[in-house]
Protein backbone atom coordinates (compact mmCIF):
# COMPACT_ATOMS: atom_id res chain seq x y z
CA UNK A 1 0.00 0.00 0.00
CA UNK A 2 2.86 2.34 0.79
CA UNK A 3 4.42 1.67 -2.61
CA UNK A 4 1.17 2.60 -4.33
CA UNK A 5 0.94 5.84 -2.36
CA UNK A 6 4.54 6.69 -3.19
CA UNK A 7 3.94 6.20 -6.93
CA UNK A 8 0.77 8.25 -6.80
CA UNK A 9 2.58 11.00 -4.95
CA UNK A 10 5.38 11.07 -7.58
CA UNK A 11 2.83 11.11 -10.40
CA UNK A 12 1.01 14.06 -8.85
CA UNK A 13 4.25 15.97 -8.42
CA UNK A 14 5.20 15.69 -12.07
CA UNK A 15 1.64 16.61 -13.06
CA UNK A 16 1.49 19.68 -10.79
CA UNK A 17 1.05 22.81 -12.86
CA UNK A 18 3.40 25.74 -12.67
CA UNK A 19 3.38 29.07 -14.35
CA UNK A 20 6.39 30.66 -15.95
CA UNK A 21 5.92 34.45 -16.03
CA UNK A 22 8.28 36.94 -17.64
CA UNK A 23 7.98 40.61 -16.55
CA UNK A 24 9.40 43.81 -17.96
CA UNK A 25 12.05 44.79 -15.45
CA UNK A 26 11.24 48.50 -15.75
CA UNK A 27 7.44 48.51 -15.80
CA UNK A 28 6.81 45.14 -14.16
CA UNK A 29 4.33 44.52 -16.92
CA UNK A 30 3.71 40.85 -17.72
CA UNK A 31 5.31 40.01 -21.07
CA UNK A 32 4.87 36.21 -21.26
CA UNK A 33 3.03 33.67 -19.20
CA UNK A 34 3.31 29.90 -19.81
CA UNK A 35 1.76 27.01 -17.89
CA UNK A 36 4.19 24.17 -17.33
CA UNK A 37 4.44 20.85 -15.56
CA UNK A 38 7.53 18.86 -14.68
CA UNK A 39 6.46 16.30 -17.28
CA UNK A 40 6.29 18.98 -20.00
CA UNK A 41 9.71 20.32 -19.03
CA UNK A 42 11.24 16.81 -19.27
CA UNK A 43 9.64 16.28 -22.68
CA UNK A 44 10.96 19.61 -23.94
CA UNK A 45 14.45 18.82 -22.66
CA UNK A 46 14.35 15.37 -24.32
CA UNK A 47 13.23 16.87 -27.65
CA UNK A 48 15.90 19.57 -27.55
CA UNK A 49 18.52 16.94 -26.71
CA UNK A 50 17.50 14.81 -29.70
CA UNK A 51 17.57 17.84 -31.99
CA UNK A 52 21.05 18.72 -30.77
CA UNK A 53 22.30 15.16 -31.32
CA UNK A 54 20.86 15.18 -34.86
CA UNK A 55 22.47 18.55 -35.57
CA UNK A 56 25.90 17.38 -34.35
CA UNK A 57 25.61 14.16 -36.38
CA UNK A 58 24.75 16.14 -39.50
CA UNK A 59 27.73 18.44 -38.99
CA UNK A 60 30.15 15.57 -38.38
CA UNK A 61 28.93 13.03 -40.91
CA UNK A 62 27.56 15.04 -43.83
CA UNK A 63 29.70 18.15 -44.08
CA UNK A 64 33.42 18.79 -44.71
CA UNK A 65 33.79 19.92 -41.10
CA UNK A 66 34.31 16.29 -40.08
CA UNK A 67 37.86 16.53 -41.47
CA UNK A 68 38.59 19.19 -38.83
CA UNK A 69 36.49 17.78 -35.96
CA UNK A 70 37.69 14.16 -36.20
CA UNK A 71 41.47 13.66 -35.79
CA UNK A 72 43.23 11.73 -38.61
CA UNK A 73 40.09 11.71 -40.79
CA UNK A 74 41.22 11.77 -44.47
CA UNK A 75 40.30 14.80 -46.56
CA UNK A 76 38.38 14.53 -49.84
CA UNK A 77 41.49 14.55 -52.04
CA UNK A 78 43.13 11.98 -49.77
CA UNK A 79 40.09 9.67 -50.04
CA UNK A 80 40.17 10.02 -53.83
CA UNK A 81 43.86 9.11 -53.78
CA UNK A 82 43.15 6.04 -51.63
CA UNK A 83 40.45 4.84 -54.03
CA UNK A 84 42.66 5.53 -57.05
CA UNK A 85 45.60 3.65 -55.51
CA UNK A 86 43.35 0.70 -54.65
CA UNK A 87 42.19 0.49 -58.26
CA UNK A 88 45.78 0.72 -59.53
CA UNK A 89 46.92 -2.02 -57.15
CA UNK A 90 44.08 -4.26 -58.34
CA UNK A 91 45.03 -3.59 -61.96
CA UNK A 92 48.72 -4.29 -61.27
CA UNK A 93 47.84 -7.57 -59.55
CA UNK A 94 45.84 -8.64 -62.61
CA UNK A 95 48.68 -7.68 -64.96
CA UNK A 96 51.22 -9.44 -62.74
CA UNK A 97 49.13 -12.61 -62.88
CA UNK A 98 48.97 -12.40 -66.69
CA UNK A 99 52.73 -11.73 -66.88
CA UNK A 100 53.55 -14.72 -64.68
CA UNK A 101 51.26 -16.89 -66.81
CA UNK A 102 52.99 -15.62 -69.95
CA UNK A 103 56.47 -16.33 -68.55
CA UNK A 104 55.50 -19.89 -67.60
CA UNK A 105 54.14 -20.55 -71.10
CA UNK A 106 57.24 -19.10 -72.75
CA UNK A 107 59.44 -21.30 -70.56
CA UNK A 108 57.39 -24.30 -71.65
CA UNK A 109 57.82 -23.32 -75.30
CA UNK A 110 61.57 -22.84 -74.91
CA UNK A 111 61.83 -26.28 -73.28
CA UNK A 112 60.32 -27.72 -76.44
CA UNK A 113 56.94 -28.53 -74.90
CA UNK A 114 53.81 -28.20 -77.00
CA UNK A 115 51.39 -25.48 -75.92
CA UNK A 116 48.31 -25.87 -78.16
CA UNK A 117 45.82 -23.03 -78.40
CA UNK A 118 47.56 -20.89 -75.79
CA UNK A 119 46.32 -17.31 -75.48
CA UNK A 120 46.62 -15.20 -72.33
CA UNK A 121 43.49 -13.24 -73.16
CA UNK A 122 39.89 -14.41 -73.55
CA UNK A 123 39.83 -12.96 -77.05
CA UNK A 124 42.57 -13.29 -79.61
CA UNK A 125 44.62 -10.13 -80.00
CA UNK A 126 45.13 -10.75 -83.71
CA UNK A 127 43.46 -8.49 -86.25
CA UNK A 128 40.16 -10.07 -87.48
CA UNK A 129 40.38 -11.41 -91.01
CA UNK A 130 37.37 -9.38 -92.14
CA UNK A 131 39.24 -6.16 -91.27
CA UNK A 132 42.26 -7.01 -93.42
CA UNK A 133 42.10 -5.52 -96.91
CA UNK A 134 43.13 -8.31 -99.30
CA UNK A 135 42.40 -6.47 -102.53
CA UNK A 136 45.33 -6.14 -104.95
CA UNK A 137 46.46 -2.59 -105.55
CA UNK A 138 49.27 -0.96 -107.53
CA UNK A 139 51.33 -0.46 -104.38
CA UNK A 140 50.78 -4.11 -103.47
CA UNK A 141 52.15 -5.26 -106.83
CA UNK A 142 55.26 -3.10 -106.38
CA UNK A 143 55.70 -4.43 -102.85
CA UNK A 144 55.41 -8.05 -104.04
CA UNK A 145 58.18 -7.45 -106.59
CA UNK A 146 60.41 -5.99 -103.86
CA UNK A 147 59.78 -8.99 -101.62
CA UNK A 148 60.54 -11.44 -104.42
CA UNK A 149 63.78 -9.59 -105.18
CA UNK A 150 64.82 -9.67 -101.50
CA UNK A 151 63.97 -13.35 -101.16
CA UNK A 152 66.05 -14.21 -104.21
CA UNK A 153 69.27 -12.99 -102.55
CA UNK A 154 68.40 -13.74 -98.91
CA UNK A 155 70.78 -16.56 -97.99
CA UNK A 156 71.42 -17.64 -94.39
CA UNK A 157 74.80 -17.68 -92.76
CA UNK A 158 75.22 -21.07 -91.08
CA UNK A 159 78.89 -20.95 -90.12
CA UNK A 160 78.25 -21.41 -86.39
CA UNK A 161 80.08 -24.61 -85.34
CA UNK A 162 77.70 -25.48 -82.56
CA UNK A 163 74.59 -25.50 -84.73
CA UNK A 164 76.10 -26.12 -88.15
CA UNK A 165 74.84 -29.71 -88.34
CA UNK A 166 71.32 -28.92 -87.18
CA UNK A 167 70.82 -25.71 -89.17
CA UNK A 168 72.81 -26.65 -92.23
CA UNK A 169 70.83 -26.14 -95.41
CA UNK A 170 68.15 -23.96 -93.76
CA UNK A 171 67.24 -20.70 -95.46
CA UNK A 172 65.75 -17.95 -93.30
CA UNK A 173 63.64 -15.12 -94.64
CA UNK A 174 64.57 -11.75 -93.10
CA UNK A 175 61.62 -10.65 -90.91
CA UNK A 176 62.37 -7.00 -91.76
CA UNK A 177 65.11 -5.04 -93.47
CA UNK A 178 66.82 -2.34 -91.43
CA UNK A 179 69.69 -1.44 -89.13
CA UNK A 180 70.60 -3.61 -86.13
CA UNK A 181 71.00 -1.14 -83.26
CA UNK A 182 71.23 -3.63 -80.40
CA UNK A 183 72.63 -7.05 -81.15
CA UNK A 184 72.60 -10.42 -79.44
CA UNK A 185 74.04 -10.00 -75.90
CA UNK A 186 73.14 -12.91 -73.57
CA UNK A 187 75.37 -11.48 -70.82
CA UNK A 188 73.00 -8.47 -70.76
CA UNK A 189 69.88 -10.66 -70.96
CA UNK A 190 69.31 -9.51 -74.53
CA UNK A 191 68.64 -12.71 -76.46
CA UNK A 192 67.85 -11.25 -79.85
CA UNK A 193 68.47 -8.39 -82.25
CA UNK A 194 66.73 -4.99 -82.40
CA UNK A 195 66.19 -4.01 -86.03
CA UNK A 196 65.21 -0.37 -86.58
CA UNK A 197 63.04 0.12 -89.65
CA UNK A 198 60.20 2.30 -90.83
CA UNK A 199 57.06 2.28 -88.74
CA UNK A 200 54.19 0.17 -90.13
CA UNK A 201 56.56 -2.03 -92.18
CA UNK A 202 55.40 -5.62 -92.57
CA UNK A 203 56.93 -8.31 -90.32
CA UNK A 204 57.55 -11.60 -92.18
CA UNK A 205 57.81 -15.13 -90.88
CA UNK A 206 61.43 -16.33 -91.00
CA UNK A 207 60.41 -19.89 -91.98
CA UNK A 208 57.42 -22.16 -92.44
CA UNK A 209 55.80 -22.95 -89.13
CA UNK A 210 52.84 -22.74 -86.74
CA UNK A 211 51.90 -19.77 -84.56
CA UNK A 212 52.10 -20.79 -80.88
CA UNK A 213 51.81 -17.38 -79.18
CA UNK A 214 49.83 -14.34 -80.36
CA UNK A 215 49.24 -11.82 -77.59
CA UNK A 216 49.99 -8.50 -75.89
CA UNK A 217 52.28 -8.11 -72.87
CA UNK A 218 53.05 -5.13 -70.65
CA UNK A 219 56.80 -5.01 -71.38
CA UNK A 220 57.05 -6.17 -75.01
CA UNK A 221 53.68 -5.09 -76.44
CA UNK A 222 52.25 -7.25 -79.22
CA UNK A 223 54.24 -10.50 -79.49
CA UNK A 224 53.97 -13.41 -81.91
CA UNK A 225 55.97 -16.67 -81.74
CA UNK A 226 56.26 -19.30 -84.47
CA UNK A 227 57.29 -22.94 -84.02
CA UNK A 228 59.37 -24.31 -86.91
CA UNK A 229 60.90 -27.65 -87.84
CA UNK A 230 64.09 -28.89 -86.14
CA UNK A 231 62.95 -27.49 -82.75
CA UNK A 232 63.34 -23.87 -83.87
CA UNK A 233 61.26 -21.01 -82.48
CA UNK A 234 61.25 -17.41 -83.65
CA UNK A 235 59.86 -14.50 -81.62
CA UNK A 236 58.77 -11.10 -82.95
CA UNK A 237 58.18 -8.38 -80.32
CA UNK A 238 56.96 -4.75 -80.08
CA UNK A 239 54.61 -5.15 -83.07
CA UNK A 240 51.91 -2.55 -83.74
CA UNK A 241 49.50 -5.26 -84.91
CA UNK A 242 49.41 -9.04 -85.13
CA UNK A 243 48.00 -10.57 -88.30
CA UNK A 244 47.91 -14.21 -87.19
CA UNK A 245 46.37 -16.13 -84.33
CA UNK A 246 47.44 -19.18 -82.35
CA UNK A 247 47.31 -22.33 -84.46
CA UNK A 248 47.67 -20.61 -87.85
CA UNK A 249 50.08 -22.18 -90.33
CA UNK A 250 52.46 -19.63 -91.90
CA UNK A 251 54.86 -19.82 -94.81
CA UNK A 252 58.36 -18.41 -95.06
CA UNK A 253 58.10 -14.70 -95.90
CA UNK A 254 54.38 -14.51 -95.08
CA UNK A 255 53.18 -11.35 -93.33
CA UNK A 256 52.47 -12.04 -89.64
CA UNK A 257 52.55 -8.53 -88.10
CA UNK A 258 53.29 -4.82 -88.42
CA UNK A 259 56.37 -3.07 -87.03
CA UNK A 260 55.45 -0.88 -84.07
CA UNK A 261 56.53 0.72 -80.81
CA UNK A 262 54.45 -1.12 -78.21
CA UNK A 263 55.46 -2.20 -74.72
CA UNK A 264 57.31 -0.48 -71.88
CA UNK A 265 60.73 -1.72 -73.07
CA UNK A 266 60.38 -0.16 -76.53
CA UNK A 267 62.02 3.20 -77.21
CA UNK A 268 61.02 3.63 -80.84
CA UNK A 269 59.63 1.83 -83.89
CA UNK A 270 61.63 -1.39 -84.31
CA UNK A 271 61.37 -5.18 -84.29
CA UNK A 272 62.96 -7.28 -81.55
CA UNK A 273 63.67 -10.66 -83.18
CA UNK A 274 64.80 -13.80 -81.33
CA UNK A 275 65.86 -17.22 -82.65
CA UNK A 276 65.75 -20.22 -80.27
CA UNK A 277 66.80 -23.84 -80.72
CA UNK A 278 65.82 -26.38 -78.04
CA UNK A 279 65.65 -23.69 -75.36
CA UNK A 280 68.94 -22.05 -76.34
CA UNK A 281 69.02 -18.56 -77.84
CA UNK A 282 71.02 -18.13 -81.05
CA UNK A 283 72.53 -15.01 -82.57
CA UNK A 284 70.11 -14.09 -85.39
CA UNK A 285 72.78 -12.11 -87.25
CA UNK A 286 74.75 -15.33 -87.83
CA UNK A 287 71.87 -16.78 -89.86
CA UNK A 288 69.96 -13.83 -91.31
CA UNK A 289 71.05 -10.77 -93.27
CA UNK A 290 68.90 -7.87 -92.07
CA UNK A 291 70.45 -5.24 -94.38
Amino acid sequence: MSKFNFREKIFKKIRNKYRLIIYNDNTFKEVLSVKLTKLNVMLIIAILTLLWIFFVYYIVALTPLKTYLIPDFPKANEREGIVSNALKVDSLEARLTMYENYVEKVKAVLRGENVPGYNIYDKDSAVPKQKVDLSISKDDSIFRKQVEAEEEFNVSNTDDDKNSDVLSGLIFFAPVKGIVTNGYSPDKNHYGADIVTSKDNVVHSAMNGTVIISQWTLETGYVICVQHDKDLITEYKHCAKILKKVGDKVLSGEAIGIVGNTGELSTGPHLHFELWHKGTALNPEQYINFK
